[in-house]
């Protein structure tokens, strides 16, 4: 939750941020939920 807060900040602190940035800050915030489910799925297995 404090990581997609930490992206929203830094997108209100940098108004000149581009298109590439925003879908690149995207695909990261996908891949470290992703992560954070199959890590939520293996602690459940255990």
């Amino acid at each position: 939750m404090t990581i997609s807060v930490l992206f929203l900040s830094i997108t209100i602190q940098r108004n000149t941020i581009s298109k590439d940035e925003i879908l690149h800050n995207e695909q990261i915030e996908k891949a470290m939920n992703d992560v954070k489910e199959r890590q939520a799925l293996y602690c459940d297995h255990m």
